[in-house]
Formats: C-alpha cells, sequence, structure tokens
C-alpha cells in the first residue's frame, strides 16, 4: 500500500494591508500591550511571595508578549516601514528596551524583596507610560492624545525655553569676547 499526500495547496501571498490598517493592527496590539502592563504593575504592587513565585512564569510570559509587540514596531522601522512619527516610535523603542530590561531584572531579583516588587512596579509603569505617549502620538484625538496634549505642550514649550535661553547665552558669550 502506498502511501500518498495531497499536494499542499500554495500558500498565499502575504496579506498586504494598507498602512493605515497596518498602523491600526499596531495600535490595538499597543492598546492590548498597556492593558497587559497595568495588569502585571498592579500584580506586584499587592502579591504575596508564595503567588508571586507561583505566578512567575505567567507574568514572565505576558512580559515577553509584550515586549514582542514592542519589538514588532521597532523591526518595521528597521526595515523602513514608518508608519507612525518618529516620536511615536522613539517611544514604543525605549518602551521595548525597558521591557528586555524588565525580563533580565525578574530573572535575578530576590523574591523575598519588597523592594524590588517596587522597582519591578515602577519599571512597568515607565513602559506603560511610553506606550501611552505613542498612542496619544499616534491618535491626537484618542484619550490618550486628548490627555497628553497639556503635556505635550508642556514639552514643546519647555524645549523652546531651553533653547532661546542657550541662544541668548551663547549670544552674551559671543559680546563678553568681543570686548
Amino acid at each position: 500500500m502506498t502511501h500518498t499526500t495531497q499536494p499542499k495547496p500554495p500558500t498565499p501571498a502575504a496579506q498586504k494591508l494598507s498602512d493605515n490598517d497596518l498602523c491600526a493592527l499596531i495600535e490595538a496590539d499597543l492598546n492590548r500591550l498597556t492593558g497587559t502592563l497595568f495588569v502585571i504593575g498592579h500584580f506586584f504592587e499587592g502579591a504575596e511571595a508564595d503567588a508571586l513565585l507561583q505566578a512567575q512564569e505567567h507574568i514572565m510570559t505576558m512580559i515577553r508578549h509584550a515586549a514582542k509587540v514592542a519589538d514588532r514596531v521597532v523591526t518595521y522601522s528597521q526595515h523602513g516601514v514608518h508608519l507612525m512619527s518618529g516620536a511615536a516610535q522613539e517611544e514604543i523603542m525605549q518602551a521595548a528596551g525597558i521591557l528586555a530590561s524588565l525580563e533580565v531584572m525578574t530573572r535575578t531579583t530576590d523574591q523575598d524583596s519588597s523592594a524590588s516588587d517596587a522597582v519591578m512596579s515602577s519599571t512597568l509603569d515607565a513602559a506603560r507610560d511610553c506606550i501611552d505617549r505613542a498612542l496619544a502620538l499616534m491618535s491626537p484625538d484618542s484619550s490618550e492624545g486628548v490627555r497628553y496634549q497639556g503635556v505635550f505642550a508642556l514639552e514643546t514649550w519647555h524645549a523652546q525655553e531651553s533653547e532661546s535661553v542657550g541662544l541668548s547665552l551663547a549670544n552674551e558669550a559671543r559680546s563678553v569676547r568681543g570686548r
């Protein structure tokens, strides 16, 4: 008896998505990511030592998934696919770096230390803030965008103010040297 296998149908070419569709998928991933980070952060704040030990593998899986989502945006950027502003990509790259360091930190922290829980929680908050800022930059009309408008305006004002102070100091230094 000969075993015949059915020929496999040719795999369809990769689905072509418009830039807007791809950006929407990334944004949805980022929204899930920020939710995941929120849940993990609250877990570290109130967990007992035994619960932390039991759930550590699950937490590591969640952190790895979150890092993969952020890394996907970084990979798109490295391959020339710029679906969002450079500032949003920078925020996501920063979050990816934070999440990568968080994975290392999780493996090496002393399980009995409440200080390590506080560090984990604040690190997760930092990654979440980066993701929220990226979402705000991608969708200025979203709830994140509206929430961050004041922050972005303040940062822009501060940068312009620093630049003008720097220019006036440079001009003053030139005039002193010219005397």
